[in-house]
């Protein structure tokens, strides 16, 4: 059950107090998302109002990090980057054998487990389910969007661009956008994805997507054993280990 169908996290009235010594007394609950409450709350020695969030705390400590989280302050290493990619390929082609469409891709919506073993994919709250016979719809094409902002998601991952601003839903705005993701390759130190990219630019023209082809271009350029910790390297900081 999501956060904002939940019962309320906090009653109104309460007093909580902040990491900071800040106490704040709350009122009324504003709305919520998949994982936490926003409340109105007032400082009490100040005055002033605010918004304060509530989060269910059985939720993170179960998932743990988020990719939002590891990748803030750093950069992944190519391994890294490439089972991530290839395990997202794997969980956007089941859905689209299920007529389902995420178009919410992001760092922040990526969870991992305690020991970096499990990637979980989280927040559906974009996400559309085809209509009935969509194996006939001329507009099946829409799929390939999920797979390319797999792509954006690794410059989020080896760059220090942190966040991605998708283009518009058209194959037009995705393809132009690839071809200038394909330009700037050599000069962000990624390479490795020349391959994926020429694929996805192929597909985008196709109208089509085939995830196996497009993990076969990923795994061009370097294998990654399917067993192996998401965190391989021994140069990545000691917390990722």
């Amino acid at each position: 059950m999501a956060a904002n169908d939940a019962d309320d996290y906090v009653k109104s009235g309460k007093v909580l107090e902040s990491s900071a010594g800040d106490k704040f007394e709350v009122g009324r609950k504003i709305g919520g998302g998949q994982f936490g409450q926003v409340y109105d709350a007032k400082h009490q020695k100040k005055k002033w109002r605010n918004c304060r969030r509530s989060s269910s705390e059985d939720v993170f400590e179960k998932m743990g990090v988020s990719l939002e989280h590891l990748i803030k302050d750093r950069t992944l290493c190519i391994s890294n980057c490439i089972k991530i990619a290839n395990t997202l390929l794997e969980i956007f082609e089941q859905f689209q054998k299920l007529g389902l469409s995420y178009k919410d891709l992001h760092s922040g919506n990526l969870l991992f487990c305690h020991e970096l073993f499990h990637l979980k994919l989280t927040d559906f709250g974009l996400s559309e389910m085809s209509k009935r016979n969509a194996h006939k719809d001329p507009k099946a094409w829409k799929y390939i969007y999920d797979a390319s902002s797999v792509a954006f998601l690794l410059v989020c991952c080896r760059t220090d661009q942190k966040v991605i601003n998708k283009p518009e839903c058209s194959l037009a705005d995705y393809t132009n956008e690839m071809k200038a993701l394909k330009e700037s390759l050599l000069e962000s130190g990624m390479m490795f994805l020349l391959d994926f990219v020429k694929e996805l630019i192929s597909q985008l023209k196709g109208g089509e997507v085939s995830y196996p082809q497009l993990r076969r271009a990923l795994s061009a350029s370097q294998f990654t054993p399917p067993n192996k910790f998401f965190i391989l390297t021994p140069t990545v900081p000691v917390m990722l280990a």
